[in-house]
């Protein structure tokens, strides 16, 4: 990136691009926070970019020596749930969000099925009964809410469903209600 974008990226509000608008979402909001908490304890974030070959970001915090070892925490994947028949869903575009959610749902001991989309969704729901589905909203070709739509009017599970979303808007949770009664 540009100096003059380097100068401007920790301010509120700003991108890199106005193509990452579109491309990936977002406020413009994440470094400036990102600089704040940063200077809340005492640290410095730094970057550095070449135009078209990328950019690094340095976090520097400083830290205090513990006078006590830190108490052991069990890792939440080590929790086994009481019903280790049950059978999950998963509808997620995204290889590396499937990938993270598949690993940690089977090691907390669910029956993982992965659905790339909306309609495979449907398929696979044609042929196999699900006690819960985890459903991604943002998909290409037949979004979450569709797909729940279809699967409610076809009247293929009345499992409870969760929709996933990187946002945490309201009308999202109202869309994901109407649509059939998921959570977000």
């Amino acid at each position: 990136m540009t100096e003059a974008t380097q100068k401007k990226l920790f301010s509120p509000f700003e991108q890199a691009q106005d193509t990452n608008i579109r491309k990936h979402g977002g406020t413009g909001l994440g470094l400036a926070l990102s600089k704040q908490l940063v200077s809340l304890m005492n640290g410095t974030i730094l970057v550095e970019s070449s135009l078209g070959l990328g950019s690094v970001f340095n976090v520097t915090i400083p830290l205090e020596k513990a006078s006590t070892p830190p108490k052991k925490i069990k890792h939440l994947s080590h929790r086994k749930v009481k019903n280790e028949k049950t059978n999950v869903l998963l509808v997620e575009d995204n290889e590396f969000n499937a990938e993270i959610l598949v690993s940690e749902l089977k090691d907390a001991g669910f029956i993982v099925t992965h659905a790339k989309s909306g309609y495979d969704a449907i398929k696979i729901l044609k042929s196999n009964n699900f006690q819960v589905i985890l459903i991604d909203i943002e998909m290409p070709g037949l979004d979450g809410f569709a797909t729940l739509k279809k699967i409610r009017e076809l009247d293929l599970t009345k499992a409870p469903v969760i929709a996933l979303s990187a946002h945490n808007l309201s009308q999202e949770k109202e869309k994901a209600l109407k649509a059939g009664n998921a959570r977000l």
